[in-house]
């Protein structure tokens, strides 16, 4: 039959066999309530009156042969056993598979399709039961297949199984139901298997239309959404629900009963008023949308069924920078019948540009446009696409063209292409079909058994490619493989070919080093990450490193954890030195950054603001702010941006030029507010926030400047040290530096004039004092910086010194003991080199009570610990004490102070 052309080899058709009834019923609740609202089609019951020829074969269905599908294994209806009724189809396993298929049921274009059956069975180990739709063009050529859950073992009774729905395509005009025994590397040779009440059904149709340009929008223009319900049955009252959602929130949601007289007109409605105060953005109560509807149009099917449609255009007015979903629910008699969203994104447009240094990497081929993919990558802030090419080109020589076309377009927007060899064609891919872990076990293979297969690949792109993958991202097979280097120069010399130089990226296993593989041509080396702290480890090696971050998954995190996350992972990928930064697999539904149809999904924003954020910046470091405020600092052709983030909510206050904007996570841009100085005012908290269009001059400036040495010994006496930096700008300057030292410290001078060139670095000089009481550790400074040069800049800078001696530790820690006493453990560590061994007399300052004292004796290389108790812990919680260890006939001094009980649970 014309219809079965096409289908997998056996091996192929057995991936992702389900394992047991509870993961079946699962999956299938979703088609259970599509089918309680789906008009019948036809169905199917096996008794008597399924085999008027007296075969003990339903009439009407055929039965699949073949190598893979030995004709000994018994089928026949079973007339006692069945569901509803005695009468089923039947298969006695016997070391094969089967495989039952009905004749072409006809079906119109304009309705979905929902089937479900009913399976059965007894004493399987390897095999399992399960139902296939297939949908047919006019030619009976299929253009799809769709695969329910499988049974396995003993089943608890009838177990429903269910395909669907099934979104119709303007091609199809048959449907073909198959039952199958399925098996993996053994089969079983007994047991048996039932299928009973096979029932298909069809669904109205419910679509959103937009043109693929509508998903990316500018500030100013419009948002038209086209909803348009088609194949409704007569006699059903239906509505269609419409919301528009920014923020996970609901902002706009309207009802509407199609088919009523009093909608063929235009009625307008108030975009709703919405305040948040969980950096959401903020729509204005004036903003208005419009709403056209098209009454129902009914005309007759050939075959006598319904077509009635209804159509609803949505025009919404200029909406505000964001993420914006438009979801559309149709229902019949009050209750949901189908659901379909589309989404778009509001955002300032940008042009291509010829380099950066973000990608995206996509598995599958994809069937969106050249031109609609090329727009989304560049409106995305990216200059790389890893895309498939090996099985097409082998065993789609169409559909090679096609990618062809893609990658030519591609690349006249800017965007190179990574040819990826992660999904070999069907024959290779055969031979590994049951344990299959990655393209990497291929290449494990002699050459011979893969090489030939590369020669078309070679043929079709190598003159537009020359950067090739070997391995998908997630294949970590490569790592640690034996005669690597020598697969390596064999697939470089198949693509050298025809004399242009290839460029070879391997994937890797995060954390395991590369420093040691010395090939004789340059490599590049990819991790995929998915966590933070997988994408940390810094990379080793002369290699080139890429890092491919997979978002977290989006059926377990919120929106706004899952976009915080991935922006930290791309600030932390460019920090640990990826040379290139990719989002993995795109259109994934649970980590991707697209949907199907090319429109964004949440993730878009978060990791496009990044993107263009950092394009081809130069990382500078961190800047000194308020305790918990994490930060890193890039300049680029935008100027200077900063990404900052922090646990607890924190209100920064700097100056970080005239021109400065803040971004939140969501797209949102917002002027920044000043205080009376001119310094901006952050609020800062968990979800990072990016300021784009900062001074790059003030940030290289602030970055620059340090302590020379930055770290004070805790003893008597003036210390010598010296503030360095160097002037940012690109022409001369003249200002003064003002030092801001903690109460009771001192210094020679606390104010220092300068007159600099372009470029030109300085050195002020200081002498510092520290007071008795100074505390071991890190001690905050300001550095107020006043500069005239081709305007005014005010700053200041901050940074820390550090008190204590490097080689000498004191650490001090309380607890309360059962008897309610406060105990204080105090530690004193000797570190110097050559040793010197030390006296030290030690005091405990309680505010109201008298001092204790402990001695430090003869204390050598190594620590020395004592005790001190205090009664009533309670009473001192919160309270600041203050121990002070001073060297017997030296200058060194050791103060700590801390608030007792901030570590108790």
């Amino acid at each position: 039959m014309t219809w079965r052309l096409g289908f997998r080899t056996l091996a192929l058709f057995l991936l992702g066999i389900a394992a047991g009834q509870d993961d079946v019923r699962a999956a299938d609740k979703e088609s259970a309530r599509m089918s309680a609202a789906a008009t019948e089609v036809t169905k199917f019951r096996f008794g008597h009156e399924a085999d008027r020829d007296f075969d003990r074969f339903p009439d009407g269905w055929s039965r699949r042969r073949g190598p893979d599908f030995p004709g000994y294994i018994e089928v026949e209806l079973d007339l006692d056993v069945g569901r509803s009724e005695p009468g089923s189809l039947s298969i006695t396993p016997d070391g094969g598979a089967c495989a039952i298929y009905s004749d072409p049921i006809r079906i119109d274009r304009i309705h979905g399709h929902v089937f479900e059956g009913w399976v059965k069975t007894e004493g399987l180990r390897f095999d399992a039961a399960r139902f296939t739709v297939s949908i047919l063009d006019h030619r009976r050529h299929r253009i799809s297949r769709h695969v329910s859950g499988a049974v396995t073992a003993t089943s608890n009774g009838w177990v429903r199984l269910a395909v669907g729905p099934i979104k119709s395509t303007p091609e199809q005009h048959f449907l073909v139901i198959g039952c199958h025994l399925v098996g993996s590397q053994r089969h079983d040779l007994a047991g048996r298997v039932y299928f009973d009440d096979l029932w298909l059904g069809r669904l109205p149709e419910l679509q959103l239309h937009s043109n693929f340009h509508s998903q990316f929008r500018r500030r100013d223009v419009p948002v038209e959404i086209r909803s348009k319900a088609s194949g409704l049955e007569p006699g059903h009252e239906y509505n269609l629900k419409l919301e528009l959602v920014a923020g996970e929130k609901t902002i706009l949601s309207r009802d509407f009963s199609l088919g009523a007289p009093n909608l063929a007109r235009a009625v307008n409605h108030p975009l709703l008023s919405i305040s948040t105060s969980d950096r959401m953005p903020i729509y204005a109560a004036t903003d208005r949308g419009s709403l056209e509807v098209t009454p129902v149009r009914l005309s007759a099917a050939a075959d006598g069924r319904s077509n009635e449609t209804g159509e609803i255009l949505w025009k919404l007015d200029p909406l505000d920078y964001g993420y914006y979903e438009v979801r559309a629910t149709l229902l019949d008699d009050g209750r949901p019948v189908l659901r379909e969203m589309t989404s778009f994104a509001v955002m300032d447009l940008v042009e291509p540009v010829d380099h950066g240094d973000f990608g995206w990497s996509i598995d599958r081929p994809t069937k969106l446009g050249a031109d609609e993919l090329a727009s989304a990558a560049t409106q995305a802030g990216i200059n790389w696409i890893k895309y498939p090419v090996w099985q097409q080109a082998v065993d789609d020589p169409i559909a090679a063209g096609r990618t062809a076309v893609l990658i030519d377009k591609l690349g006249s927007a800017g965007l190179r292409t990574v040819g990826t060899l992660n999904h070999p064609p069907r024959e290779l891919r055969a031979k590994f079909a049951h344990n299959w872990k990655g393209a990497s076990e291929l290449f494990t293979l002699p050459s011979d058994v893969w090489l030939p297969s590369l020669e078309p690949v070679v043929a079709r792109y190598s003159s537009r490619v020359r950067h090739w993958q070997v391995g998908g991202d997630n294949d970590t097979g490569f790592t640690g493989m034996k005669d690597f280097e020598s697969m390596l120069e064999v697939l470089k010399s198949e693509f050298e070919r025809v004399g242009r130089e290839a460029k070879l990226i391997v994937p890797w296993e995060g954390g395991r080093p590369t420093a040691a593989i010395t090939p004789q041509f340059p490599l590049v080396f990819s991790r995929n990450s998915t966590t933070l702290d997988s994408t940390s480890p810094t990379w080793d090696g002369p290699h080139a490193h890429w890092d491919v971050l997979t978002p977290l998954p989006r059926s377990e995190h919120s929106t706004a954890v899952r976009a915080a996350d991935l922006i930290r992972r791309m600030i932390t990928a460019r920090t640990s030195g990826a040379d290139l930064i990719f989002a993995a697999d795109v259109f994934d539904k649970e980590h991707g950054l697209l949907r199907d149809d090319g429109a964004p999904t949440d993730l878009f924003l978060p990791w496009r603001t990044t993107a263009l954020a950092l394009r081809e910046a130069e990382h500078l470091g961190s800047l000194t702010m308020s305790p918990g405020v994490r930060n890193e600092v890039f300049v680029g052709a935008s100027g200077a941006s900063i990404v900052l983030w922090s646990d607890e909510p924190v209100r920064e206050i700097i100056y970080l030029g005239e021109t400065a904007k803040s971004i939140d996570i969501f797209g949102l841009q917002r002027t920044i507010p000043k205080d009376s100085t001119g310094r901006q005012l952050l609020d800062i908290g968990p979800e990072p926030l990016i300021i784009t269009g900062g001074s790059e001059a003030v940030a290289r400036w602030r970055t620059s400047v340090r302590f020379e040495n930055g770290r004070l010994q805790s003893q008597h006496g003036e210390q010598r040290d010296a503030i360095v930096g160097r002037n940012s700008l690109n022409q001369g300057v003249s200002g003064t530096v003002t030092l801001h030292l903690p109460r009771e410290w001192e210094s020679d001078r606390d104010r220092w004039e300068f007159s600099l060139g372009p470029g030109e670095a300085f050195r002020l000089p200081v002498g510092l004092s520290l007071p008795p009481n100074a505390s071991l550790g890190t001690t905050p400074v300001e550095l107020e910086f006043s500069v005239v040069g081709d305007r005014p800049y005010r700053f200041t800078v901050r940074r820390t010194l550090e008190v204590g001696f490097g080689d000498l530790h004191l650490l001090v820690t309380d607890r309360k003991l059962n008897d309610g006493l406060l105990e204080i453990e105090q530690k004193i560590t000797n570190r110097t080199s050559p040793v010197e061994v030390l006296d030290f007399r030690c005091s405990l300052f309680v505010p109201g009570s008298q001092r204790q004292i402990r001695t430090v004796t003869k204390l050598g290389s190594g620590t020395d610990t004592k005790f001190y108790k205090l009664p009533d812990a309670e009473a001192h919680r919160g309270k600041e004490l203050w121990i002070r260890a001073e060297q017997e006939g030296g200058r060194r001094v050791l103060n700590y102070r801390w608030l007792v009980g901030e570590d108790w649970e």
